[in-house]
């Protein structure tokens, strides 16, 4: 090829490229958002999805709320219920069988757990005489998850200066339930975010790296995704595992000041695909995705594949809220777009 025909297609070939390096990411609509709360103060904080296995249509999205307390939000995003609980900060669900489900919640300035159970009508209540006292006040992540024993759940609190504390809840005769610390270890780095996942405590931290330890303790921890560069130290801030029947699935992470969620592989921590969050005719975008929750269970007709839930700390100036995603609108908008499962079990 004579020379100036070969520059030429060697600069066509660099166009193309740094196009697609510069090519924005891929962004998912979002199928609502949460009614904001009427004082702008009252921010919302973290989400949570509690599923209704007796009617999925009515399964709920609860989100604490600075002053309020925890807010009960129905599939359309309309507020059903608040639960009067001042300071309520980090939120964790577990659906259980039977159609209820227990949170656990952390209050801003306490040295302690909250726990609030979910009736199979969908009635909040803070649970008589459960809770946990911490060493430290205002945890900054918690995470609950069913244990390797069914009858068990893993509560697991994140303090300040990277302790990190596994309680086990276990059930009672009669039906209550009463909590006992099991392990302790200490993390390197101030931790965002935890999620609880097949025997594993998930760890999100303030250098981007998330690191994986047995739940149960006694093995040393291995970070299963890199801190990011230090200058482009953008940290944890949100995790949550969209889980399928077999286990499968993929961990969700959100950054500080970041535009975008990363969805990594859950079981290989392989990073898959990233995307953003566009404005709708009725719904706003949302910049920096901040907490984050998800549910790969069938919602009824308007989420059968699950869904993630964002809070959206801006709001355009009306107040946080929180922005629901059916899942399919995620997996339909990233490129190669992932496939579509029957719902699954989380």
């Amino acid at each position: 090829m004579p020379a100036a025909p070969r520059r030429a297609a060697i600069c066509t070939l660099l166009s193309i490229g740094l196009a697609a390096a510069s090519a924005p990411p891929p962004r998912a609509t979002p199928t609502l958002e949460t009614d904001p709360r009427a004082d702008v103060a009252d921010a919302a904080v973290a989400p949570a999805v509690w599923t209704n296995s007796r009617d999925p249509a009515a399964s709920l999205i609860l989100g604490t709320h600075a002053r309020t307390g925890v807010v009960a939000f129905d599939l359309g995003g309309r507020a059903t219920q608040i639960l009067d609980l001042p300071g309520a900060d980090q939120i964790a669900l577990c659906s259980l069988p039977g159609g209820t489900g227990i949170a656990a919640v952390s209050l801003r300035g306490q040295p302690a757990l909250a726990f609030v159970e979910i009736s199979a009508a969908g009635k909040l209540s803070l649970a008589p005489g459960l809770s946990i006292a911490l060493p430290a006040p205002t945890p900054t992540a918690v995470a609950l998850a069913p244990g390797v024993d069914a009858s068990a759940l893993d509560c697991v609190v994140a303090l300040p200066g990277g302790a990190i504390e596994h309680h086990r809840l276990t059930p009672a005769p009669d039906g209550s339930r009463s909590a006992a610390r099991a392990t302790t270890f200490k993390h390197p780095a101030e931790v965002g975010a935890v999620a609880v996942h097949a025997g594993n405590v998930l760890v999100g931290d303030a250098t981007g790296a998330i690191w994986r330890y047995p739940v149960q303790g006694g093995q040393p921890g291995a970070a299963v995704v890199p801190p990011t560069p230090k200058a482009l130290i953008k940290p944890v801030i949100g995790l949550a595992t969209f889980v399928h029947a077999d286990g499968s699935g993929y961990l969700l992470a959100t950054f500080d000041r970041s535009t975008q969620v990363v969805l990594y592989d859950l079981r290989t921590f392989e990073r898959l695909r990233v995307f953003g969050i566009e404005r709708t005719a009725s719904v706003d975008e949302v910049q920096y995705p901040g907490e984050i929750a998800a549910s790969a269970a069938a919602l009824g007709a308007t989420m059968p594949f699950g869904c993630v839930v964002v809070q959206d700390a801006d709001n355009e100036g009306q107040g946080p809220n929180f922005k629901v995603l059916a899942w399919e609108a995620v997996a339909r908008s990233v490129r190669p777009p992932l496939p579509l499962r029957p719902a699954g079990a989380k």
